[in-house]
Order: C-alpha cells, then structure tokens, then sequence
C-alpha cells in the first residue's frame, strides 16, 4: 500500500534562499536573523537535496540540515516534510515524527 505524503495548506509568506546546483530553499521570513548566520548549500542525502550547513562543534566540523534546526529536532525524532518538497522548511511543512511513524505513514511500499 502507498501512502501520499503531500498536504496541501494556505501559502504563507515566503523567504527564498538561493543554493548551489540551482537549488532555492523556502523558509519563513521571520527565521532570516537565525538562517543569515550559515552559509547553506544544497547537498543529496538518500536520494533527496537538502538545504545544509556547516557547523563547529567541539572543535570538529558536523553537518546541520536547515528543517532540523528550524524545526529544534532533537535526535531521536524524523523531521518529516509534510508536502514531501525537502527544500520547502516554513514551519507549517514541517513535523517531528518518530522512525516508527515515519516508516508507518509516509512509506513507499
């Protein structure tokens, strides 16, 4: 059985963040004090593009992904696209799930 993850909901304003490999990220306009600190790319991870970052912590370079920190995602959760458009992160497309739900709700089978 296959389960459509696409949702639609009421545009809301919308920031455009122009990413490498002619990619555009979507976020609120309202995030951009807390987005300008990275310099994002657009980087293919399990099939899909990203929006991520390079960050330093401890002293060695770790890749954050944009919806998981707009979104605070703490490590045990799925930050799931509610739209499955991985460059759209307003915080209306955004859900944190766990691994379970994730593969339960919004499989490919």
């Amino acid at each position: 059985m296959k389960v459509l993850t696409a949702k639609s909901y009421p545009e809301t304003p919308t920031a455009l963040l122009e990413l490498n490999h002619n990619f555009t990220a979507k976020y609120d306009p309202e995030l951009y004090p807390f987005i300008e600190k990275y310099h994002w790319f657009a980087k293919k991870s399990f099939h899909r593009w990203y929006a991520v970052a390079w960050i330093k912590v401890d002293g060695k370079r770790k890749l954050i992904r944009m919806h998981r920190l707009i979104n605070s995602t703490p490590k045990d959760l799925v930050c799931h696209h509610l739209n499955g458009d991985t460059m759209d992160n307003r915080i209306d497309n955004l859900m944190n799930i766990t691994e379970f739900e994730h593969a339960k709700y919004f499989s490919y089978r």
